[in-house]
């Protein structure tokens, strides 16, 4: 074990982390331009009434003031338009959906119809392709406010995952999610787009509120990254789309791939969305869930979840107005499975798991391959996968310890041979994560720290991607139900009192570097939020795991979330994005409160 590890820190230590950069080739260094949008509306507050699902007049200040081209939230009450760096050009809007209600429930009609159009798509050459969803919370029942919950929002271009993502709980929100790794499906032609957004509507229960979303491409002209594919694959999508459910009965799924093509370069993208006793479980023991991917039953792929937290989650007062990170629309992961190029060419049995899945996961995922117009022939020089696993519990006063530590390392090899010349692709790829988890009957404090990331390199080219994830969460609740949640259901539901304190730190990094283009460009993003507060109100658990708050007596919550991105081309900063949030909501009296949003915008263009 000790050697494994070791060697997952030294890669840790040797990797140049970064993406390629979508931003150098766009960019003119002769000219500066610094402090963009800064925004003075420190302190500035604002309360609203708890049931008024509308914005009044005069809250356009919300995030209005990020100036980047097609990226104002204005008028919305809680937004996610964090898409890194954004062109200095006006990007030309091609709309997906307009004005369309979420897919409603009403029994018997479960799972209701997912919402479909066929859009033409604009040709072209684009430097980046964002996608924007305005979502505004409307009532089902005239005369009554629209209340509603967090659900998932899924949307999909001819079955591929384009978001990913939940909804804001009470009012509406925008989010701004950077789709260009999608360029294939998303430049010329018609397309069938498909959105699903299951949501109850129970009036008896209080539910009267409904979903209206908007959704649109933004194209802003400019050259391609070189990064982007020319080909994308979905997987597991026997259903028309690529997403589905793991659970205790179906850890795992499969589906057999026919690849053909002169292939040269294979990325995997997946995404993961726990739900049920699995939405919180980084909470959970085990702490640790790794998704496996096989080819044939040959492990080909490593990655881990991230923790998200919904805007339902843990304490839903924390995220009124702020969201967590990357809430309203998940990051995919990324491998680079370029060495496993035989184990996919041709026809081959993909299948999935995710580790320690105590309920329920859904999960979806594609491939995206660089081609060559010459024939390609590969030898697999072979791969070194290493996985060790510790854990131990301890139990000392009334309360438990409990910790794990997972490290996955590999190191794969192929020849390529493209036309007459052939090249030694290498990649070098780990996933690491450790957690404790301390715990009564009545309190807990969980903390999991996460890395994964790879580091190819062929032909004199070195790309390299890390990310992690850091969260820490002190937590106490009383919850007295006035009888059994485990049988909760909408047709039985189940009362109960709750008091709760909660103390939340959250980080994720990203770093990223290419010489793709030539000069080596790197990418460092950094979120962090940190939020804390406490309540006492009265439940109505609906299911097991869901509730919804019936009564309050006292709430107090802070949250804080910093966002960080900038761009270099070898030590020379091309742009820099930064904001700063600060939101809060008390009772009595009940007021959501926007206290600060400062943003900051350096480009040398």
């Amino acid at each position: 074990m000790g050697r494994n590890v070791a060697l997952l820190v030294a890669l840790l230590l040797v990797v140049v982390v970064a993406q390629s950069a979508a931003v150098s080739w766009s960019l003119n260094i002769g000219v500066v331009k610094k402090d963009l949008a800064v925004s003075p509306l420190s302190e500035k507050a604002v309360a609203q009434a708890y049931a008024s699902p509308i914005i009044p007049p005069g809250y356009g200040l919300y995030a209005g003031v990020d100036a980047r081209p097609g990226v104002s939230t204005s008028m919305f009450w809680s937004w996610q338009d964090y898409p890194g760096y954004v062109p200095g050009v006006q990007p030309v809007i091609v709309p997906l959906f307009v004005n369309t209600p979420s897919n409603n429930i009403s029994a018997p009609n479960y799972p209701p119809t997912p919402s479909s159009n066929i859009v033409s798509l604009p040709s072209g050459s684009f430097s980046k392709i964002l996608l924007r969803v305005n979502v505004t919370l409307a009532s089902a029942v005239q005369g009554r406010p629209g209340v509603n919950y967090d659900r998932a929002l899924w949307i999909f271009v001819d079955g591929v995952p384009l978001l990913i993502g939940t909804t804001a709980q009470r009012f509406n929100y925008t989010l701004i999610a950077d789709v260009t790794y999608l360029y294939p499906l998303l430049v010329g032609g018609s397309h069938n787009f498909t959105m699903i957004l299951n949501n109850w509507v129970i009036p008896s229960l209080g539910l009267t509120g409904y979903f209206i979303v908007n959704a649109s491409l933004l194209y802003y002209p400019g050259t391609p990254p070189p990064d982007v594919p020319d080909v994308i694959v979905p997987l597991w999508n026997t259903s028309g789309i690529s997403w589905f459910s793991l659970n205790s009965g179906q850890p795992s799924t499969w589906q057999v791939v026919n690849l053909q093509g002169n292939f040269v370069q294979a990325l995997l993208y997946l995404y993961a969305e726990g739900a049920s006793y699995d939405e919180f479980w980084w909470t959970n023991i085990p702490t640790d869930r790794f998704i496996m991917v096989y080819s044939d039953g040959r492990l080909i792929a490593v990655t881990q979840a991230f923790p998200y937290i919904y805007t339902g989650g843990v304490m839903p007062f924390l995220w009124r107005p702020v969201p967590s990170i990357d809430t309203y629309a998940f990051h995919p992961f990324v491998v680079d499975i370029t060495p496993y190029l035989p184990f996919l060419v041709g026809s081959h049995n993909i299948s999935v798991t995710v580790t320690n899945n105590m309920n329920y996961w859904w999960l979806g995922g594609f491939l995206a391959l660089k081609t060559s117009s010459q024939s390609v022939s590969y030898r697999f020089l072979g791969d070194s996968p290493s996985f060790t696993r510790s854990e131990g519990q301890t139990s000392v006063g009334g309360s438990v310890v409990y910790s794990v530590t997972t490290a996955f390392s590999n190191t794969a090899s192929l020849n390529i041979s493209v036309g007459g010349s052939t090249y030694t692709y290498t990649t070098r790829y780990y996933v690491y994560a450790s957690g404790v988890q301390a715990y009564s009957d009545v309190w807990w404090n969980t903390t999991l720290n996460q890395v994964w990331g790879y580091t190819s390199t062929w032909s004199g080219i070195t790309v390299s991607r890390l990310e992690t994830s850091s969260i820490t969460m002190d937590y106490f609740e009383a919850v007295t139900p006035q009888g059994d949640v485990s049988k909760a259901s909408t047709s039985n539901p189940v009362p109960a009192q709750d008091v709760l304190r909660v103390y939340i730190n959250h980080v994720y990094e990203a770093r990223f570097s290419s010489n793709l283009a030539g000069p080596v460009t790197s990418t460092y993003v950094r979120q962090a939020v940190t939020a804390s507060g406490g309540m006492v109100v009265g439940l109505l658990f609906i299911s097991p795991t869901g509730s919804i708050i019936t009564s309050i007596t006292s709430v107090s919550a802070k949250n804080t979330k910093t966002e960080y991105y900038e761009v270099k081309l070898g030590p020379s900063l091309l742009y820099r994005f930064n904001r700063l949030t600060a939101g809060s909501t008390s009772y009595p009296p009940l007021a959501y409160i926007l206290e600060r949003d400062i943003v900051g915008v350096y480009s040398a263009r």
